[in-house]
Protein backbone atom coordinates (compact mmCIF):
# COMPACT_ATOMS: atom_id res chain seq x y z
CA UNK A 1 0.00 0.00 0.00
CA UNK A 2 2.48 2.65 1.12
CA UNK A 3 5.05 1.23 -1.81
CA UNK A 4 4.30 4.25 -4.48
CA UNK A 5 5.15 7.02 -1.40
CA UNK A 6 8.63 4.94 -1.17
CA UNK A 7 9.66 4.20 -4.50
CA UNK A 8 8.67 8.44 -4.87
CA UNK A 9 11.26 9.09 -2.35
CA UNK A 10 13.91 7.11 -3.83
CA UNK A 11 13.01 8.82 -7.19
CA UNK A 12 13.67 12.43 -5.40
CA UNK A 13 16.89 11.81 -3.81
CA UNK A 14 18.35 10.34 -6.75
CA UNK A 15 17.26 13.54 -8.67
CA UNK A 16 19.05 15.47 -6.04
CA UNK A 17 22.32 13.35 -6.03
CA UNK A 18 22.64 14.32 -9.62
CA UNK A 19 21.51 18.03 -9.15
CA UNK A 20 23.95 18.12 -6.96
CA UNK A 21 27.26 17.51 -8.94
CA UNK A 22 26.29 20.17 -11.55
CA UNK A 23 26.32 23.32 -9.29
CA UNK A 24 28.22 25.84 -9.17
CA UNK A 25 29.83 27.55 -6.49
CA UNK A 26 29.05 31.77 -6.86
CA UNK A 27 32.90 31.97 -7.08
CA UNK A 28 33.50 29.17 -9.67
CA UNK A 29 31.09 30.75 -12.42
CA UNK A 30 32.52 32.81 -15.21
CA UNK A 31 31.51 36.39 -14.92
CA UNK A 32 30.64 36.59 -11.50
CA UNK A 33 28.87 39.31 -10.69
CA UNK A 34 26.25 40.71 -8.12
CA UNK A 35 23.55 42.71 -8.17
CA UNK A 36 22.69 45.08 -5.07
CA UNK A 37 21.02 48.43 -4.55
CA UNK A 38 24.11 50.67 -6.24
CA UNK A 39 24.04 48.53 -9.45
CA UNK A 40 25.88 45.77 -10.38
CA UNK A 41 29.31 44.94 -8.87
CA UNK A 42 32.13 42.57 -11.02
CA UNK A 43 35.24 41.12 -9.78
CA UNK A 44 37.77 42.14 -12.30
CA UNK A 45 41.07 41.49 -9.81
CA UNK A 46 42.92 38.83 -9.46
CA UNK A 47 44.85 38.07 -6.51
CA UNK A 48 48.63 36.57 -6.88
CA UNK A 49 49.37 33.58 -4.53
CA UNK A 50 51.25 36.02 -1.86
CA UNK A 51 48.25 38.46 -1.35
CA UNK A 52 46.01 35.95 -1.76
CA UNK A 53 47.93 34.63 1.67
CA UNK A 54 48.04 37.80 3.28
CA UNK A 55 44.27 38.64 2.63
CA UNK A 56 43.56 35.33 4.24
CA UNK A 57 46.25 36.24 6.48
CA UNK A 58 44.50 39.55 7.59
CA UNK A 59 40.87 37.88 7.48
CA UNK A 60 42.55 35.35 10.47
CA UNK A 61 43.90 38.00 12.52
CA UNK A 62 40.33 40.08 12.45
CA UNK A 63 37.88 37.46 13.17
CA UNK A 64 40.58 36.27 15.94
CA UNK A 65 40.26 40.21 17.08
CA UNK A 66 36.47 40.00 16.99
CA UNK A 67 35.98 36.90 18.48
CA UNK A 68 38.09 38.64 21.22
CA UNK A 69 36.32 41.35 21.63
CA UNK A 70 32.80 39.11 21.97
CA UNK A 71 34.66 37.08 25.25
CA UNK A 72 35.41 39.89 26.94
CA UNK A 73 32.01 41.98 26.83
CA UNK A 74 30.13 38.31 27.99
CA UNK A 75 32.41 38.27 30.58
CA UNK A 76 32.13 41.84 31.72
CA UNK A 77 28.30 41.21 31.33
CA UNK A 78 28.33 37.86 33.44
CA UNK A 79 30.66 39.39 35.92
CA UNK A 80 28.00 42.45 36.36
CA UNK A 81 24.76 40.03 36.22
CA UNK A 82 25.92 37.86 39.16
CA UNK A 83 27.32 41.49 40.85
CA UNK A 84 23.75 42.59 40.50
CA UNK A 85 22.02 39.58 41.73
CA UNK A 86 24.28 38.95 44.02
CA UNK A 87 23.49 42.34 45.69
CA UNK A 88 19.77 42.57 45.28
CA UNK A 89 18.98 41.35 48.26
CA UNK A 90 21.12 44.05 50.29
CA UNK A 91 19.13 46.73 47.38
CA UNK A 92 15.49 45.64 48.12
CA UNK A 93 16.92 45.49 52.13
CA UNK A 94 18.06 48.96 51.67
CA UNK A 95 14.58 50.02 49.64
CA UNK A 96 12.06 48.46 52.25
CA UNK A 97 13.48 49.01 55.45
CA UNK A 98 11.96 46.29 57.80
CA UNK A 99 11.83 48.68 60.71
CA UNK A 100 9.70 50.54 58.83
CA UNK A 101 7.33 47.92 57.89
CA UNK A 102 7.82 46.88 62.05
CA UNK A 103 6.25 49.89 62.68
CA UNK A 104 3.30 50.44 60.15
CA UNK A 105 1.97 46.56 60.85
CA UNK A 106 -0.48 46.98 63.99
CA UNK A 107 -0.93 44.26 65.95
CA UNK A 108 2.50 43.01 66.42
Amino acid sequence: MGMSGIQGMITTLKNNKKLLSKRKKMFERDGFYQTGRYGKLEDHKKMRTFEFAQFQKDLFKKKKKETRNRRVKFLITLILTILVLWSLPYILDLIFYTEYFDMVVPGQ
